[in-house]
């Protein structure tokens, strides 16, 4: 069985193009090992074989969890306290008329939240499914930054968000150059990006979720954050530590739903992809994990609705770097 019938070899680094790489640590991929590299110049993680084109379709199939609306209800803390209105607050300060774009919208959840709380919010995504909130209908755009009419459809923002969208970017530089023109001057750019220098990374590599779930192609570093602040001539107004904290986040004994998946898009005696769109089944990313750590945050917070205790982890994740993911806020000059 060949891995070239459902993978691309990547023989150069997705951020900078640098060709000269260390090996980080390998994971599967499917039924194949697959060597995960550091980047020499940019500091970018990334992986030497990611899904082509139509393992991807199969992937964002209309099943995907983050077309799925049920997977916002999953994300409720408790009471007012969600992850999306805590990542509402963290675009930073409201003036009036402040448009925001989310990119990689999904089914346009965190745009309608963000509506509630007084922006003037749109989303885009290229794989922006059918069955969108009838209130967002004039608000939500099939279309990818990369298209050439893109900036004549979404205009200009004051604040651009990416959540969960990084990782899952092939050419991550080509996205953030065409983002960074749709700022107005002092606008804000914030996104998260799993860590590729995090502690579970470096020591777990191998069983790190976010590393083995297919579509998940590049994890960013400090040092490539810097990389990119410079070749788009942003400033860095902030880098936090967040995600999972070490050791949430390692899968004990990888498997196939692991990858995001249910069972494989091929038969055993067959290199050929199944021709059935429910072939791949995505799972939510490390759902068990996410199950515990919801269980947790529930518990603290039972007689605590103000949210103290969840900032409290948040900045103690930050303070000894041990979560798998940076959240990163850029403004571009003025």
């Amino acid at each position: 069985m060949n891995i070239n019938v459902f993978f691309k070899k990547i023989l150069a680094c997705p951020l900078c193009n640098n060709k000269t790489s260390v090996d980080k640590f390998s994971i599967k991929q499917l039924v194949w090992d697959v060597q995960v590299k550091k980047c020499n110049l940019c500091g970018m993680v990334y992986k030497a074989y990611m899904p082509n084109d139509n393992l991807l379709k199969y992937i964002y199939s209309p099943t995907y969890i983050h077309f799925n609306n049920y997977d916002v209800q999953q994300c409720k803390e408790r009471d007012n306290n969600d992850v999306l209105s805590s990542r509402v607050k963290r675009l930073g300060v409201k003036t009036k008329n402040c448009r925001h774009l989310d990119y990689g919208c999904g089914s346009g959840a965190f745009v309608k939240s963000s509506l509630s709380a007084g922006w003037d919010s749109y989303g885009c995504d290229p794989f922006l499914p059918n069955n969108v909130d009838i209130l967002l209908k004039d608000r939500l755009y099939k279309v990818d930054i990369l298209d050439k009419e893109a900036i004549n459809i979404l205009g200009y923002f004051d604040v651009i968000s990416m959540w969960a969208v990084t990782e899952h970017l092939p050419n991550p530089l080509s996205t953030f150059k065409e983002i960074s023109l749709m700022l107005k001057p002092g606008g804000r750019l914030v996104f998260n990006w799993p860590n590729g220098d995090s502690i579970i990374a470096k020591k777990h590599g191998n069983k790190w979720s976010m590393a083995l779930l297919l579509e998940h192609l590049t994890f960013i570093t400090p040092e490539s954050v810097n990389w990119l602040a410079d070749n788009l001539n942003l400033s860095i107004e902030k880098i936090s530590y967040c995600g999972n904290p070490y050791p949430f986040g390692k899968v004990v004994n990888p498997e196939l739903k692991d990858q995001g998946i249910e069972k494989l898009p091929f038969h055993a005696e067959s290199t050929e992809l199944v021709n059935n769109e429910n072939a791949i089944l995505p799972k939510n990313d490390n759902q068990k994990n996410q199950n515990i750590i919801s269980i947790l945050k529930d518990t603290i917070l039972t007689n605590n609705s103000s949210g103290y205790m969840t900032n409290f982890l948040r900045n103690l994740i930050n303070i000894f770097r041990i979560g798998d993911h940076l959240e990163v806020v850029m403004m571009k000059r003025k």
